[in-house]
């Protein structure tokens, strides 16, 4: 299984409505990345999202490390 397709469902639309990012397949998965840095993919059944600081205490606080 390289990915999780209904996960993939549901990144692609949002993922595409943001200028300038561009979709790679890499890992058995693939993500999107914004001016050259990764912002977001698939990899199996795990979303990874690159957050900042801010946004991570927030997430982490809220569910866990």
């Amino acid at each position: 299984m390289a990915f999780n397709q209904d996960v993939a469902d549901r990144l692609m639309p949002i993922m595409a409505n943001i200028p300038s990012t561009e979709e790679t397949r890499m890992f058995g998965g693939f993500s999107y990345s914004l001016h050259g840095n990764m912002r977001a993919g698939i990899n199996q059944c795990d979303l990874i999202v690159r957050l900042g600081v801010d946004k991570f205490e927030l997430l982490s606080k809220k569910y866990g490390d």
